[in-house]
């Protein structure tokens, strides 16, 4: 009987140092991040800038037909209001200058 009891409670207490190791990792890892680093981009980060960055292209038509922002997604524009606000080039520049950031996706 107190073989059980001595038993269950180890089994608790390694649990509960399983959990909070975790959860220190955890906080850590975030804590490794650059101040104002948005984990929401990562998703962009294995996808070649320039072939990303054509989309910006339908910008210019989207302003030349006067059609709200919010259009350009439907035809396959690029974020004519951030990314493509500056065209392809500029699109690209900030595309490659920000690849390196990358590598703290990891901590996300």
């Amino acid at each position: 009987m107190l073989f059980n009891k001595i038993i269950c409670l180890s089994i608790a207490m390694l649990i509960i140092t399983m959990v909070e190791t975790k959860e220190v990792s955890r906080t850590k890892r975030q804590a490794e991040l650059p101040a104002g680093f948005q984990c929401s981009l990562c998703d962009r980060c294995n996808k070649p800038c320039k072939s990303e960055c054509q989309k910006c292209a339908g910008c210019d038509l989207i302003k030349a037909l006067n059609l709200p922002p919010e259009q350009a997604k439907l035809y396959g524009a690029g974020d004519c209001d951030t990314f493509c606000k500056d065209g392809v080039a500029g699109c690209v520049a900030t595309c490659e200058a920000a690849e390196e950031g990358c590598k703290f996706c990891q901590y996300c």
